[in-house]
């Protein structure tokens, strides 16, 4: 028997910990159920993210992904690719954002999707990107 108390979850750098507590009539398959549906919906979130992404790249075959997570609450997710140019190239990593409806490559502070990044992404996701800015620019000129 299930009662309200019977699971719940918390966040740790970035990552999701599933806590389950179960009383000795909680059934195994319940258990196991309730997790392998925990790690199904994950996957499916987190997959539609990454292709409306791929979908925005110029070599969709060639997109690696870092630091893809959930935010606002699950609706919003937010992470780094980086993929191949028409050189073949990698570009390098950039960052982006999906509101569930559409993926927003996020290559400066004025494109679309910028605002929701900086309102709903992590704050170490915030940081890598500002650092990916700044090292594009290259160096001040004196």
């Amino acid at each position: 028997m299930w009662d309200s108390k019977a699971y719940g979850y918390v966040k740790y750098n970035n990552a999701t910990i599933v806590c389950i507590m179960v009383d000795k009539e909680a059934s195994l398959k319940k258990v196991i159920g309730t997790v392998g549906l925990m790690l199904i919906m994950s996957g499916c979130l987190h997959g539609s993210a990454k292709d409306a992404v791929r979908a925005l790249l110029i070599d969709p075959d060639s997109a690696k992904f870092e630091d893809v997570s959930w935010a606002g609450k699950g609706t919003v997710t937010c992470g780094f690719v980086n993929s191949k140019n028409v050189y073949g190239g990698y570009t390098g990593w950039t960052a982006f954002v999906y509101d569930g409806d559409a993926a927003y490559l996020i290559k400066g502070p004025q494109v679309p999707g910028s605002r929701l990044f900086s309102d709903k992404c992590s704050i170490d996701q915030r940081r890598r990107y500002i650092n990916i800015q700044i090292r594009e620019a290259g160096p001040l000129p004196y």
